[in-house]
């Protein structure tokens, strides 16, 4: 997003700090899920594909399904893993964990044969199937197997069966399947429960996990176990081609590959009585033999397994661990990608997404707050009108709406109904309004009173047309603030940059031109007698600056293609318009959209510079001549932050607020103290001629009729500090002789003796805490500034008439003599 050019970049280090912080915050949210090493492949790539998404990181720890039940009852797992249902021991008390139907997979023999023709599938029959496990087939050769399997009748050799734990839940779901199959076999005896591993593989083998079940069949010849597709697709890679999967007997007597097609037939088969009484709490879902044709029978429904009550007792972790489970079923490539089948859209896909988005953090709901919250089909309650939802999780918190439509906006609801006015009716546009009328009432108001003070000698030794100019600039720049208000458009977007620019260029090109006339005054003042030097050549001048600094912004504004854009949030799933350059794409020229804002800047950069330089120069100036030194003060301004979501808002406030101040103390700090004295110059002359009126009237008129040749002599005991850095209090007598004019002033090393009505004698304010309860007055003579404190009130009062009635009385005597020279010049004449 452009960032107006008299900010500073502290701003964007705050915001990356900020951003870095939340961040870091967000990344520590870790949701541990594990258990069932059948589904690890579709758990592990959603894992890590949300963690990607998602400002949090899901691991996925393959086990087993007991593993699964048991981390989640004890709270080690958020999130468990089952292909069983639930052991009896974990369920019935407080800490009650449920199974819900997460995903769908087959359960495929697998064997290692050499010599079979390839692409051959072997057939195992409902009656052969259960025989090799209890050990009454034990050879390739079999008779039984090979009447389903001709071209096993050469293979002389004994099946090596690769079975897994106890824990296992393919173990214990295959055990079932094989029961189910064929009653009259002996299973579940049988030999392999306790095998040992032996080199020349002449008994079975137990593997601690599926994926060292895959590796051995996959190695071993006649060997044969139980896996998922996925680890069948592993076994087959690491095999010489001799590894290959089974087909199933479906009970019409039909053998089954399995495929996506055969397990989404399982699952979409299930009967809707089986989905609607399941209980979450001791069952799992059973799809074993779903007597649809075409469905495979060893299809396996594997369960998620939460602690409802309290998933985590940090309420974000249990938000994240809940938005993952709906983010695997609602993304169905996870389970395809690895020949697994997603449950998202099935009936019983929804029936675990309804369950999960019941489930409450203490009592509060975590579902449906946004309008951004999905239902379990898919769709919205209160779908977007123009616009869409950015983040397709549910469990959003309430700030969360809908991501509008270019010329649609969120103000008095969350869907994107309302048209976007030109002034968006929110609190920031306000807080911007504010800034801006106050910042024009401030620079009109300097403004109208440098013209309405032009003709007095400090405002005129600051040349006022020249300052005018200057104050326009800050004008322009206060008026900025109203397209950084308006709702983002193509106009205002390229408005509030330019009008930004032309006012930078307009006070600092004149400050700078400014400068440079005060230095050659000061230091050759023939050459500042040149017609180059006078106000309408610098007002010319400055303008020509500021017309560059506009075209520079205009140009970089149409390249960049500065305009309404899209601005994610970070750490939110909102997103709305503001003004920022186009996103890079194919294509785009970086270098020259660099290179404009380079040039924009550095021209800009360059006018802070030279006027720093021109401040240093003058730096010796006379005082009405200052204003040129204080843009050392004013460069201090440039570091306020300009930019910085809370962090949007944060960011457009401080923006603005940044110009608002910039528009408001730039002005006060150039030319504030000559305006001001100005005033109080005038208000001294207003109160000395009422002072004069009072006086002549009557008032202390016994010091007007004070006997020639007598003199009144006043004493003041006070303290006195010299008005300078570091000085310290000391005493002083200060004898006032009222009708002679005459102070004579007694400090402890220095005596004063001078006419009265040279000094000058105002108030001080008494506003910090050392000074409150004193009476204080500044005495001013020649270059020496002294502050006096007096005991009392009266004292401090009586000082002050004494010091009026001696100017008054010195301006009188002053016309007195006036009127006698020209008296006698007429008689002379």
């Amino acid at each position: 997003m452009h960032r107006f050019i008299l900010a500073s970049r502290l701003s964007a280090f705050v915001v990356v700090l900020l951003t870095a912080v939340s961040a870091q915050r967000a990344h520590g949210v870790v949701i541990k899920v594990g258990g069932a090493s059948f589904p690890s492949a579709p758990y592990t790539n959603a894992a890590r594909n949300f963690s990607s998404e998602n400002p949090v990181t899901v691991a996925y720890s393959g086990s087993n399904s007991g593993t699964g039940q048991k981390n989640a009852f004890n709270g080690e797992f958020q999130v468990g893993a089952s292909d069983v249902p639930i052991t009896t021991s974990l369920y019935g008390s407080n800490g009650t964990i449920i199974a819900l139907p997460a995903i769908a997979g087959g359960l495929v023999v697998t064997y290692n044969v050499p010599g079979l023709p390839k692409g051959l599938q072997l057939k195992f029959s409902r009656q052969v199937l259960p025989r090799i496990f209890d050990g009454s087939v034990s050879m390739w050769n079999d008779p039984l197997l090979v009447a389903d399997n001709p071209s096993l009748a050469e293979k002389n050799a004994k099946i090596i069966v690769i079975t897994r734990s106890s824990g296992s839940g393919s173990t214990l779901f295959f055990k079932k399947s094989l029961k189910l199959m064929d009653a009259s076999s002996k299973y579940p005896s049988s030999p392999y429960e306790n095998p040992k591993f032996t080199f020349n593989m002449n008994n079975s083998v137990m593997a601690a996990t599926t994926d060292s079940a895959a590796v051995i069949v996959g190695s071993f010849p006649y060997t044969l176990t139980y896996l998922s597709q996925n680890e069948a697709a592993v076994a087959r890679a690491s095999s010489n081609g001799d590894c290959s999967t089974a087909l199933a007997q479906h009970l019409n007597g039909d053998f089954i590959p399995c495929n996506l097609n055969s397990l989404g037939l399982a699952v979409k088969n299930v009967p809707q009585d089986n989905i609607d009484s399941l209980n979450y709490n001791s069952e799992g879902l059973d799809t074993l033999d779903v007597d649809v044709p075409g469905a495979y029978p060893l299809t396996i429904i594997s369960n998620f397994i939460l602690r409802p009550s309290e998933v985590s007792s940090d309420k974000a972790v249990t938000v994240w661990a809940l938005k993952f489970i709906w983010y695997f079923i609602s993304h169905p490539e996870f389970a395809t990608s690895q020949t697994f089948v997603s449950l998202y859209q099935t009936p019983i896909g929804e029936r675990t997404l309804s369950r999960i988005s019941s489930i409450t953090q203490r009592d509060e709901v975590l579902y449906g707050n946004s309008v951004c919250d999905p239902l379990p089909d898919g769709s919205y309650l209160h779908p977007c009108v123009n616009g869409f939802c950015e983040d397709l999780n549910p469990f959003q918190d309430s700030s969360a709406q809908c991501t509008c439509e270019y010329g649609f906006g969120n103000y008095d609801h969350s869907d994107c109904s309302e048209v976007t006015p030109y002034f968006a009716p929110v609190w920031t546009s306000y807080v911007k309004y504010f800034f801006m009328a106050t910042a024009v009432l401030v620079v009109g108001g300097m403004i109208s009173q440098l013209i309405r003070m032009k003709a007095d000698p400090d405002v005129k030794a600051m040349s006022p047309p020249c300052c005018a100019f200057i104050l326009s600039g800050f004008l322009l720049a206060a008026i900025s603030i109203l397209f950084h208000a308006a709702s983002p458009t193509h106009g205002t977007c390229v408005a509030h940059i330019v009008t930004a620019s032309i006012a930078f260029g307009m006070v600092f090109s004149m400050i700078f031109l400014k400068s440079i006339r005060i230095y050659f005054i000061f230091r050759y003042t023939r050459l500042a007698r040149l017609g180059i030097f006078k106000d309408a050549v610098l007002i010319a001048l400055a303008s020509i600056f500021a017309i560059i600094d506009g075209i520079i912004a205009g140009i970089y504004t149409q390249v960049d293609k500065v305009g309404p854009r899209i601005q994610d949030l970070a750490g939110s799933s909102k997103e709305v318009w503001v003004c920022a350059v186009e996103s890079d794409g194919e294509g785009s020229s970086r270098s020259t959209i660099s290179t404009l804002l380079i040039v924009l800047l550095a021209f800009n950069g360059l006018l802070v510079v030279l006027c720093l330089m021109a401040g240093h120069l003058t730096r010796s100036a006379s005082r009405k001549f200052d204003e040129s030194k204080k843009i050392w003060s004013m460069s201090v301004m440039l570091g306020l932050p300009s930019d910085t979501e809370a962090m949007l808002n944060l960011k457009n406030v401080l923006f603005s607020g940044t110009v608002w101040l910039l528009s408001i103390l730039s002005p006060i700090i150039l030319f504030g103290p000559s305006l001001l004295g100005s005033l109080q110059t005038h208000a001294r002359e207003s109160s000395l001629g009422q002072n004069t009126g009072s006086i002549q009237s009557g008032e202390n008129s016994d010091w007007k009729t004070a006997e020639v040749g007598k003199s009144t002599a006043l004493l003041f005991n006070v303290g006195v500090k010299a008005m300078k850095a570091l000085a310290i209090w000391d005493t002083a007598l200060i004898i006032l002789m009222p009708d002679m004019n005459m102070a004579f002033i007694m400090k402890s090393e220095t005596h004063i003796f001078t006419k009265f009505s040279r000094c000058k004698v105002k108030p001080v304010a008494t506003t910090t805490k050392d000074a409150q309860g004193t009476f204080r007055l500044e005495m001013v003579l020649d270059k020496n500034s002294d502050l006096l404190e007096f005991a009392t009130k009266e004292k401090m009062d009586e000082f002050r008439s004494i010091h009026t009635q001696c100017i008054v009385n010195n301006n009188m005597k002053r016309e007195e003599n006036s009127g006698l020279r020209k008296h006698g010049s007429r008689s002379v004449a």
